[in-house]
């Protein structure tokens, strides 16, 4: 890995803090072998460190299983409190990601909200949501409108995967995430140079992708969490406001592996959120997805 140690501080665009469903986009391992691994990362918006994660992925035998563990932290974690932990599992074709099961379970303020979804073969989808989708003041996303579609983790693997294989990572995504559907359209931004950072555990060369997202049906009416009045998460969810873009940089953090998501930038109302790899490493072995509720902090 090229490396130069750290922790903190983004500054450039303002951005909205990322919610799991980017963070679980964080780890693809070496495809010649069954060794799982495990990369950690810190996101910083004006001044604070108001996020953290760790991605956890094992490919072997044609399946996948990838687990994210996500919170706030901090001085945003002692005013919002909130954890999840999302899980996908799936099988392999070509290297092309298809779900089984997808599930995300979270505590927000102590209150959970939980998600699971369920894949048959013909591209439907089973869907239990906790609070039920009417409790958010939205409307439930029809059938027609679910099938054939990805959790947003395969999603974002299904992209790494390609760049991996040279195919860049240009395409459009179409998501269901138990509650809201909408599509994640990337654009390839070319190659970029990573400057060495006391932040980051990664400098060098990298691919610079720019996802946006296009909102279909399932969205609330209900305002977002906000922290002193502003926006803390990426949501247009019945404001109609835009969703900001995403840029992520890939690049490869390990010898001869596909490249891994090494920088994140978006925006939000506190200021420029920047999510950067403070490391990565091989799992001693293979690691068992579980969709378990995070404990709350006491």
């Amino acid at each position: 890995m090229r490396q130069a140690t750290g922790g903190a501080a983004g500054r450039r665009r303002s951005g909205s803090l990322l919610p799991a469903v980017l963070l679980a986009s964080l780890l693809v391992p070496d495809m010649a072998g069954a060794q799982g691994m495990r990369a950690a990362y810190q996101a910083h918006v004006g001044g604070m460190s108001p996020l953290k994660g760790q991605a956890e992925l094992v490919m072997e035998a044609g399946r996948y299983s990838l687990r994210i563990d996500a919170e706030t932290d901090g001085f945003v974690g002692r005013l919002l409190s909130w954890q999840s932990r999302v899980t996908s599992l799936g099988t392999l074709a070509r290297g092309v990601p298809r779900p089984e099961l997808y599930e995300l379970s979270s505590l927000w303020r102590g209150e959970p909200r939980d998600v699971t979804l369920r894949y048959d073969a013909r591209g439907g989808v089973q869907v239990t949501a906790v609070p039920p989708p009417e409790e958010d003041e939205r409307e439930p996303v029809p059938d027609e409108l679910q099938r054939g579609t990805l959790d947003p983790v395969t999603a974002m693997l299904a992209v790494m995967l390609g760049a991996g294989e040279g195919r860049g990572c240009a395409g459009t995504m179409p998501v269901y995430d138990g509650r809201r559907r909408y599509d994640m359209v990337f654009a390839d931004l070319g190659m970029d140079r990573i400057a060495p950072s006391g932040y980051s555990a990664f400098s060098g060369a990298a691919r610079r992708c720019q996802v946006t997202y296009k909102p279909i049906a399932g969205y609330s009416r209900k305002p977002p969490p906000s922290l002193m009045g502003q926006r803390l998460f990426a949501r247009s969810e019945g404001d109609g406001e835009p969703r900001p873009p995403v840029e992520v940089w890939f690049a490869p953090v390990t010898e001869g592996g596909p490249p891994v998501p090494v920088r994140i930038e978006t925006e939000s109302g506190l200021g420029g959120v920047v999510v950067h790899l403070t490391g990565a490493s091989p799992l001693p072995r293979p690691v068992s997805a579980s969709g378990t509720r995070p404990a709350a902090k006491p």
